[in-house]
């Protein structure tokens, strides 16, 4: 069996990133008997197989993983922190338990699921490459129950109340009140009496794994969903500006992180020396500068999709608030004010156009000076739209924070675990599903889940996996656009739950995306102004989420409101109507959210979460 040689591909990573860094800066039931299932776990491998061992390298040339002590974080030369263990991941992947493909009386399972929003790229869930893949390995096929995604919501809830579930339903995306009510309701099952006679490998992955990780994936106790364990992230999104612009005016940045000032002073001078109209492009009232004013900014326009208006919850350390209230989100306000009055920031903001097709052709051709992307999307403009100069060129931009001379506080949150699908009450054979599951923790799976199919979508370079993202085609007849796009298309991320790679597309980036990871990737850097995800999403008690939603809606439509009137001209802000908007937000039941929210992160830290 093939190994990742995970040493060797973050030793050559490091090695350009750091060749780069010197040019710029940077539900209930319990197990049952499963009868004719019984013959595909195996007490032990025969030993008549000890010699494929060979294949593998020795012990001690396995693949190098940072292993410390349980709790603790690492961080490697290339920024990206990695996933803590306490022993080796790969080993337990590499046991042999369960033979695949499975030869089973049943051999289809069924998952409800939308069906993609990308459909010029795949029409159906039936379409994805790898699907066909990981029926021939596993012996499994997945029958889909398909809806529309802009009706998946209100179908997903009548599937639920009409008790008629397909095997696998992703009720962490769903479920009004998340898995514990799903579970109380009787949804779901408790998948944790399977794990260890039907999940083995993932059982054994797990004893690889951290304490902390390994809560992470638990309610009360229980397993309520299949979990994907996150290896390694690196800060992969910040500003982007024109490089030949910088040349042009002779501009140095002072470090790897900038003040507001400095960012302030470098988009006056992009704006008077080249004529820029959005200077700074804002089409939603919100710009990405919550380290520069410590604190969260909520979105005051939402999408429907990627961008919503929530309570902005954050934390000053263990101090739980919102960023609706904080004096750092007025002095935001007033700043984005000002760069209005300097011609900065365009005033009639929320008429300008957010498609990503016109918005790329205004960077190209000079409309637009200073956005926010993400590394890997940063050379698209260049390459994909017609420029205004030959020497057009781009570049990433500092961090933008408060004190650059203090800690850096406000990274992503690290997702070392996420759920996925859950197995429903309807389940009749959820061994079955459970088995399916475990061959994605095996060392095949662990590349199938990540990579795709080898030969189409990957290929392998000694012990390296190389993503050949552009090569599948689609039953559409199209190539993917990106790498990023290329993950979902080709691999089984989609789908099941794995040992996930994050840092796998870093070997598809260019130099210039190289480059701005390395300059967003802060060393000594932390996320301690977020929110435990987890714990938002999942970790609420019914009562809680009840009561926050019986306020919720008000509070976000008055403070949504009188924040664009700051932003319009329509009502001042001064001290005597900050002071009237801040109180009615926590008199409307902003505090009461507050309190929740910090309730359940104090017993998240003593352990009761």
């Amino acid at each position: 069996m093939k190994k990742k040689n995970l040493l060797a591909l973050l030793l050559a990573l490091c090695l350009c990133l750091g060749l780069l860094a010197g040019c710029g800066n940077s539900g209930v039931a319990s197990a049952t008997e499963a009868s004719g299932i019984e013959s595909a776990v195996e007490e032990e491998a025969p030993a008549e197989e000890a010699p494929a061992e060979e294949e593998a390298p020795a012990a001690e040339e396995a693949p190098a993983v940072d292993y410390v002590a349980a709790d603790s974080s690492v961080e490697g030369n290339d920024g990206a922190t990695v996933a803590v263990t306490v022993a080796d991941p790969f080993e337990a992947m590499a046991e042999e338990y369960i033979s695949y493909p499975l030869e089973e009386a049943v051999d289809t399972i069924s998952m409800w699921y939308y069906i993609p929003g990308y459909q010029d790229f795949m029409d159906s869930n039936y379409s994805f490459n790898a699907l066909k893949t990981a029926e021939e390995a596993t012996g499994i096929k997945l029958e889909f129950v398909e809806v529309s995604d802009s009706s998946a919501a209100t179908q997903f809830n009548l599937m639920v109340a009409g008790g008629d579930m397909t095997d696998l339903i992703p009720v962490s995306e769903y479920y009004t009140n998340g898995l514990t009510q799903a579970y109380e309701d009787g949804v779901v099952l408790d998948i944790e009496p399977y794990i260890d006679e039907y999940m083995p490998n993932y059982a054994a992955v797990r004893e690889t794994l951290a304490e902390s990780t390994v809560n992470s994936t638990l309610t009360d106790g229980m397993t309520l969903a299949f979990y994907q364990i996150k290896d390694g992230s690196y800060s992969g999104n910040g500003f982007v500006t024109r490089q030949d612009w910088i040349d042009g005016l002779g501009w140095e940045w002072s470090g790897d992180l900038i003040s507001i000032d400095e960012f302030t002073e470098y988009a006056t001078a992009i704006k008077n020396e080249y004529n820029v109209p959005n200077t700074i492009y804002m089409y939603d009232g919100t710009i990405a500068l919550e380290a520069a004013f410590d604190t969260e900014i909520p979105a005051l326009v939402s999408d429907g999709f990627m961008t919503m208006i929530t309570s902005a919850i954050f934390r000053y350390d263990d101090e739980v608030t919102s960023g609706w209230i904080t004096d750092g989100y007025r002095d935001y306000l007033q700043w984005v004010l000002d760069m209005m009055d300097e011609g900065v920031i365009y005033r009639d903001y929320l008429s300008l156009d957010t498609d990503r097709n016109v918005t790329n052709s205004l960077q190209a051709n000079g409309t637009i000076g200073i956005w926010g992307s993400n590394a890997d999307k940063i050379s698209e403009v260049a390459t994909n739209f017609e420029h205004d100069t030959d020497d057009f060129a781009l570049t990433s931009i500092p961090r933008v924070t408060k004190d650059p001379t203090a800690q850096y506080v406000w990274n992503d949150e690290v997702a070392y675990a996420s759920a996925k699908f859950s197995l429903s009450s309807s389940c009749e054979n959820p061994e079955v599903v459970c088995m399916w599951q475990n061959y994605f923790w095996t060392e095949d799976g662990y590349y199938l889940g990540n990579y795709g199919t080898e030969g189409e979508s990957y290929h392998m370079d000694g012990d390296t996996p190389v993503f050949d993202w552009d090569v599948p085609i689609t039953v559409t007849g199209r190539n993917a656009p990106n790498a990023e796009m290329a993950q979902q298309l080709w691999t089984m991320s989609r789908f099941a739950a794995f040992y996930v790679d994050n840092d796998m597309l870093l070997a598809t980036f260019d130099d210039v995306a190289l480059e701005a990871v390395s300059k967003w990737t802060i060393d000594g850097a932390t996320d301690a102004r977020n929110y435990p995800s987890a714990l938002m999403n999942t970790g609420m008690t019914t009562d809680e989420t009840d009561a926050i939603n019986a306020v919720e809606s008000d509070v976000l439509t008055y403070a949504q409101t009188e924040a664009m009137k700051f932003l319009d001209g329509s009502s001042e802000l001064n001290d005597d109507t900050w002071a009237t908007y801040t109180q009615t937000v926590l008199d409307m039941g902003m505090q009461d959210i507050i309190d929740i929210y910090q309730t359940a992160y104090d017993e998240y830290l003593a352990g009761e979460r």
